[in-house]
């Protein structure tokens, strides 16, 4: 199966921008609980537009709530992720005070002339219930719990997105992620609202620091994306590569190299990531499909030369039934039906083999 990339971070560190970014779809963003369960988003490459959404319950879930989730299904050629992902909350019984978080999986798959190949699954972020955010303890076990099952996915590329808003010692989820990828080899660190850091401050240097690969190393190394949301506001996908581009080109994230900063470059960069990442697949399973070969060759070699003519495979039959009959464990009944089964097959054969030499004589004859 061909990679998928998983969106990770703590709540409110600009997952959605990061969709955003890579997608050019619009996703909800607002402060607190916003990706409230699993989003798996699949995008295809089609002449024609086309959508499909659907709904896959948790395992906690009783038989009425996965009756009433089965129900839930939406095709449509222009979907509107927005009103999806609100009804789906609806169908879920997420309601933002008895369930905050979900464990059913929101399936969107989405064909148009426009998108890429590309499987992203989006994670409700990580929180601690006792540093004044909302949130149970319940919620938060579930929120680490999701997350950990698809880092621990070895065709799994992990971004870790770090808000420089935010204390980076207080965000785990590069952490998290180290645990099953140490290096780095299939996790990118992306850093958002970078816009947020006072020029020239100590905290603009450490995550600066950061993304030139100086603080924690990973072997895919970081990405800085600047957030659509300014003040707000949601700027349009042009004004906000507009505005990204002229931000980039005048701070200290200028000394960086362009194939690190903005949306633009974080597509081209995850195209050859993912590149990279299918044909080391395709090199590590060549030797599992060597030994397969060599099994079929050694499976054909030991069975008997082809029988093409009638005669032939007359003679094959009994020798083939008391090979059979000197196996273990064949009963002398068993033995009996397969003797009585040959044998029809040989007069079978033997007839039709008759008929076919009479026919022969016929068009001999003149």
């Amino acid at each position: 199966m061909p990679p998928q990339i998983v969106v990770c971070g703590d709540r409110s560190s600009g997952k959605s921008s990061v969709l955003e970014a890579i997608t050019g779809i619009n996703f909800p963003k607002k402060q607190g609980f916003c990706t409230c369960f699993t989003t798996e988003l699949v995008l295809r490459q089609n002449a024609q537009s086309s959508a499909s959404i659907r709904i896959s319950p948790g395992t906690d879930r009783s038989s009425k709530d996965k009756q009433r989730m089965a129900s839930f299904e939406c095709k449509n050629a222009k979907p509107d992720i927005h009103k999806i992902i609100n009804d789906a909350k609806v169908a879920m019984g997420i309601n933002g005070s008895d369930r905050l978080l979900g464990s059913d999986i929101l399936h969107i798959e989405i064909s148009g002339p426009k998108y890429p190949d590309l499987t992203l699954v989006d994670l409700p972020g990580l929180f601690l219930p006792n540093s004044g955010q909302n949130g149970k303890e319940k919620d938060a076990r579930l929120a680490r719990s999701l997350m950990l099952s698809y880092m621990q996915n070895p065709r799994s590329i992990i971004l870790a997105v770090i808000s420089a808003s935010s204390d980076f010692a207080q965000q785990r989820v590069i952490g998290h992620a180290r645990a099953f990828d140490l290096k780095g080899a299939r996790t990118l660190g992306i850093i958002t609202n970078p816009d947020t850091l006072a020029k020239g401050s100590n905290t603009e240097e450490l995550f600066v620091g950061l993304a030139r690969n100086q603080h924690v190393r990973l072997d895919l190394g970081w990405h800085v994306l600047r957030n659509r949301c300014i003040s707000g506001q949601i700027l349009s996908i042009s004004k906000h590569l507009e505005m990204e581009s002229e931000f980039f080109s005048r701070s200290a994230w200028a000394s960086l190299d362009s194939s690190q900063l903005g949306a633009k470059a974080l597509r081209v960069r995850l195209g050859q990531v993912l590149l990279d990442r299918m044909l080391d697949q395709v090199v590590g399973v060549l030797p599992d499909i060597e030994k397969e070969i060599t099994k079929c060759r050694v499976t054909r070699s030991s069975l008997e030369a082809p029988r093409p003519t009638v005669p032939e495979q007359q003679n094959g039959l009994p020798i083939a039934s008391t090979v059979f009959s000197k196996k273990p464990g064949v009963t002398s009944e068993t033995r009996g039906l397969v003797w009585n089964m040959l044998d029809a097959e040989i007069q079978q054969i033997a007839a039709e083999s008759d008929a076919s030499a009479r026919a022969r004589t016929r068009k001999r004859v003149p």
